[in-house]
């Protein structure tokens, strides 16, 4: 409180000292554009009485590399702010950042100007909201850049085409800058030279320090900011980036990452890289020369050419580059370079079937200006252990628990880290359960407290489980501690890498006593060391927990059915409901809930049917499978048109869908294909068929939760994982 009291002091007096009655500049956002030696970029800017200024740490940030850069400094002693002209920028990482209007804290700066070491009263400058913005035409006349300005365009110019003038005597020298890439079409042996020093191989390691995964990376920002591919890091606890000169570094985590495209941007501890240019991968045409460069087989530093198949590939659900530059297994995450040198692409995958079928994902998707200042600015840095933990939750969302909490005296999910201790209140018959991913083999330890006394602290229990697989509870074994606490103590050996779900429960007294206690549980898992013992054995088979929504939802859906179908598949142990109507003269629609029973209870499944049927023999349909216990569902798609060609045209497709992820705005990969059209089909348009059919048979579903079972809206297809607000295909 006190600093900032002084700070507010201070400001007060700094205003003291500003004229008194000169008249107030008119300040305003400027509405000019501004290009930096023909590149247009985004940063603050105001109209100051008829003049553009720009925040000078911006200007410099521009124009350092260039003939005309300058470092900034400032004095608070002092109050001097000095500008020294042919030294590379220090970037404080606040460049470039588009903010709130801040006109209306604009005033005239007082603090003292030295350009070169001399003191200049000459150029005008404003202070707002801390910063000094800089009259363009006055810095650009004491740095030594051109400044013009295009009226057509109302834009701002800057070009870099002057000298410094009165360079400080003796600067240091800053390291030589690699050639620009861009200006012409470089050898092969130019590209290598100049590329393969931001290009560097990955080794990861599990849990147990282990090697686990090799793989390719490479820079674009020469503090450490790179790229690779997604499945190079996903189940890496750490990791190591090793440069062509063979020194390594450690990767500390991931920036941003996306699954589907398969990228990651991470961050490498160091700085003084060498980077890459990104190019414009947006423009590149097939038969153009291309390289690909990374660490197939783990042989570091390999270059090899090709050209570009298909600049815009998209058979396999995302933009791909297909290119005939060998790619093999330890590329991924390399670098695919034009011969200008420029990166236009992250190296991915390859077909083994096929001949020289290589794919990389376009640079352009990874990356452009405003995501790279993003990723300089910081923002939030995932470490190794959390985005394995992370992906491995993605990898595992079958549950519905992971993604709806069904932890009743708690908030938010219910997914615990190493080391996590977890708060909660048990009521009644409720199980709160967690899940915890162990990325190696050893053991999980838990450690609960109650508030409820010794009664109740020998009867509440925790117990422990492999997720989704069919082994038995490990039950935890009350405990006195030595603090005088009492509670439950569980032990549970992982034998292998798997995600574990955690529950509390009071097993015997909620069927005698209305229980509602508060806890504490502490969780650890210890990675290598399984030579330990289980804590009490078994709690029995897993139908013995109290069912989740969804398998209450599936089983209301179930018995509906089963009280009102109205015919009956194969067999008649198969029974649908069904609904049909005629859309238009020749257009005939079927939509169906089918129950076909199971050997057990949890393979049962319910079958979401749509179909249309056409005059002319045409028709299309769709079948999803619904199960009581998981959220990822199978979707299988068919068309069929017998005079759309000279020879019948079909379609089959079929996809494994994550209900939480699965929208109307994103399609879906067909995994397996078939049919007589298959690869001669128009993909986008089969995928958008897919879509309709799919999102209309689910919201048919919805349509009996709400208007046909009793009580209505009870419950819902959220409950097995959809959004039905999210189930329309947009045009």
């Amino acid at each position: 409180m006190k600093k900032r009291i002084s700070l507010i002091l201070c400001i007060i007096l700094v205003f003291s000292l500003l004229p008194m009655g000169a008249s107030a500049a008119r300040v305003v956002l400027s509405p000019q554009n501004l290009t930096v030696d023909g590149r247009a970029v985004e940063c603050e800017k105001y109209n100051i009485d008829g003049s553009n200024y720009f925040k000078l740490r911006d200007i410099a940030y521009l124009l350092s590399g260039t003939a005309n850069q300058f470092e900034v400094g400032y004095d608070p002693d002092s109050r001097t702010v000095t500008i020294t002209s042919g030294r590379p920028y220090t970037s404080n990482g606040e460049e470039l950042v588009v903010g709130l209007d801040k006109s209306e804290t604009a005033k005239p700066s007082t603090q003292t100007i030295k350009i070169n070491g001399e003191i200049n009263s000459g150029i005008s400058a404003y202070n707002l909201a801390g910063n000094n913005f800089f009259k363009l035409r006055d810095l650009g006349a004491v740095i030594g850049f051109e400044v013009d300005f295009d009226q057509a365009t109302n834009t701002a110019i800057i070009l870099s085409t002057g000298s410094a003038p009165n360079p400080p005597p003796a600067p240091q020298p800053s390291p030589e800058p690699s050639p620009e890439p861009g200006n012409r079409k470089l050898t092969s042996k130019e590209v290598f030279d100049q590329c393969s020093p931001a290009v560097f191989y990955i080794e990861t390691f599990d849990a147990s320090g282990d090697s686990y995964a090799t793989g390719s990376g490479f820079f674009i920002d020469t503090d450490g900011i790179a790229v690779t591919n997604h499945h190079v890091l996903e189940n890496a606890i750490s990791a190591t980036a090793t440069l062509t000169n063979g020194k390594s570094y450690e990767i500390s985590g991931v920036l941003y990452f996306d699954r589907d495209r398969d990228y990651a941007v991470i961050r490498v501890n160091g700085t003084g890289f060498a980077a890459l240019k990104a190019g414009d991968s947006a423009a590149v045409s097939g038969g153009e020369v291309c390289y690909a460069i990374g660490s197939p087989q783990g042989l570091q530093n390999t270059i090899s050419n090709g050209i570009i198949s298909n600049p815009s590939r998209t058979d396999f659900g995302g933009e791909l580059i297909q290119t005939t530059a060998p790619i093999s297994s330890g590329s991924s995450g390399g670098a695919l370079v034009n011969e200008y040198g420029e990166v236009i692409g992250v190296t991915t995958a390859y077909l083994a079937s096929g001949q020289n079928l290589n794919f990389a994902v376009p640079i352009h998707a990874v990356l452009n200006e405003s995501k790279l200042q993003a990723y300089k600015n910081g923002g939030s840095c995932q470490t190794l252990p959390k985005y394995a933990e992370a992906n491995a939750y993605l990898d595992y969302q079958t549950r519905p628990e992971m993604f709806d909490s069904m932890v009743y005296g708690t908030t938010g999910y219910n997914e615990l880290s190493n080391g996590d201790t977890a708060y909660g209140t048990i009521v009644g018959d409720r199980w709160d359960t967690y899940y915890v991913y162990c990325n190696a083999a050893g053991h999980i330890e838990a450690y609960l407290v109650t508030d409820g006394g010794t009664k109740y602290a020998e009867d509440i229990t925790i117990a422990a489980t492999v997720y989704n697989g069919d082994e038995d509870y490990i039950l935890g074994d009350y405990i006195a501690y030595d603090d005088g606490s009492e509670g439950q103590y569980l032990c549970c050996v992982v034998p292998k890498p798997a995600v574990y779900e955690i529950s509390i429960l009071s097993y015997e007294l909620y069927e005698s006593e209305n229980v509602s206690m508060d806890y504490a549980m502490y969780y650890v898992f210890v990675p290598g060391d399984t030579n330990v013992q289980n804590t009490t054995g078994s709690v029995g088979e897993k139908e013995d927990p109290p069912q989740s929504r969804q398998e209450m939802a599936f089983g209301a859906l179930k018995d509906w059915i089963l009280t009102h179908y109205n015919d009956t598949i194969g067999s008649t142990a198969d029974k649908g409901y069904f609904e049909e109507k005629t859309i238009s003269e020749g257009v005939e629609r079927t939509v169906a809930v089918i129950y076909s029973p199971g050997s057990t209870p949890a393979e049962d499944s319910l079958v979401v049917y749509y179909a249309y049927y056409y005059a002319n023999g045409a028709e299309d349909y769709s079948y999803i499978w619904i199960s009581p216990d998981t959220q990822t569902y199978r979707f299988s798609y068919y068309y069929y048109d017998e005079n759309n060609t000279s020879e019948d045209e079909s379609f089959w497709g079929s996809a494994l869908v994550s209900a939480p992820s699965f929208s109307g705005r994103r399609n879906i990969v067909f995994t397996e294909v078939s049919g007589s059209s298959a690869n001669t089909m128009n993909r986008e348009k089969i995928t958008t068929l897919a879509m309709i059919s799919f999102c209309n048979s689910l919201n048919f579903a919805e349509y009996l939760f709400e208007s046909k079972l009793q009580p209505n809206g009870e419950y819902s297809l959220s409950d097995f994982g959809f959004n039905p607000d999210d189930l329309t295909v947009p045009d």
